[in-house]
């Protein structure tokens, strides 16, 4: 799974252009995300730490960055892993 978020995160900061985010775009991810987690947590309680810490690390981007390309790509790693956790 990490080289999966590896991968992205390098995909997209080789091709930055054709990843511009908006701030519109930027809130549907959060909501997605957000959403993904809060069903990932309640078909599996026990593993709301985890995906809270996962929130958490997303978070951090966004209040260490103005950069909204690298929170959207923060927030596409992380519905990546989340995706890929409910299948």
């Amino acid at each position: 799974m990490r080289r999966t978020l590896l991968a992205l995160s390098l995909l997209f900061a080789a091709s930055p252009a054709a990843f511009a985010c908006t701030a519109d775009e930027l809130q549907a991810k959060s909501i997605e995300y957000a959403s993904l987690v809060k069903a990932i947590v309640a078909k599996n309680p026990s593993q709301e730490l985890v995906w809270k810490q996962k929130q958490i690390n997303v978070a951090r981007v966004a209040e260490n960055t103005t950069d909204l390309d690298q929170i959207c790509a923060a927030y596409d790693g992380g519905i990546a892993e989340a995706k890929a956790a409910t299948k």
